[in-house]
């Protein structure tokens, strides 16, 4: 084996896809268990076990804000390292930092779900939101400098992304100042977040076309 294909088996990605994919399934996975049966009194009682059931609407709400979150940094995670034509160790680093932050979500999901009124709770929620966003930049802007990037990028498009990616660290942190104020508000404000990081993740079509690249 020449050393070109040595160099090229070196740089692969798919392990580093697999271990991601692997952590985002366990992840989401435990972000489901906090969803417990209640206990109720009367087993047959439908009033008691609904009344039981409204008592869960935070849970509810906090498990499927954090696992539509997952997915969709599952999404983005897939979208950017498709555009990587390799990766080194630095790269490796970083994403297992990422993998660390994203095994974190399911505890803040569990707090804010138990204690929906509590600060403390809300802001190790929103510390996930903060730090994701930075390690994505980093990997994107590291990939550039590196020219690890696939030559169909479109260059101008990747770096709209890039900007909106970082936009979200001073959103986020002053939504993180406002929790102290209005939990309930700071809390409706990562469900919109959360909508525009769905939006800019469909938005998210970086590599050109053969049409486009012949032109």
């Amino acid at each position: 084996m020449d050393h070109k294909k040595v160099v090229e088996r070196f740089h692969r990605n798919e392990r580093v896809e697999m271990l991601s994919d692997g952590v985002f399934a366990i992840v989401v996975t435990l972000l489901v268990l906090e969803l417990r049966v209640p206990a109720i009194a009367h087993e047959r009682s439908s009033s008691e076990l609904l009344a039981a059931l409204l008592a869960m609407k935070t849970k509810f709400i906090g498990f499927t804000l954090s696992f539509v979150f997952v997915i969709n940094l599952w999404f983005s995670h897939t979208v950017l390292f498709r555009v990587f034509t390799k990766i080194d160790n630095v790269m490796l680093w970083l994403n297992n930092l990422l993998l660390l932050i994203i095994c974190f979500i399911p505890f803040p999901t569990a707090l804010v779900g138990e204690y929906p009124g509590n600060v403390v709770g809300l802001l190790l929620f929103g510390i996930p939101w903060l730090l994701i966003p930075i390690i994505f930049f980093a990997l994107g802007s590291y990939a550039r400098d590196k020219k690890f990037l696939t030559p169909l990028l479109d260059p101008h498009r990747f770096a709209q992304v890039r900007k909106a990616t970082i936009s979200y660290i001073p959103v986020v942190t002053a939504n993180m100042v406002l929790t102290f104020w209005s939990t309930t508000l700071a809390f409706y404000i990562y469900m919109v977040l959360l909508v525009a990081g769905i939006v800019l993740g469909f938005r998210v079509r970086l590599v050109r076309s053969e049409a486009e690249e012949l032109n």
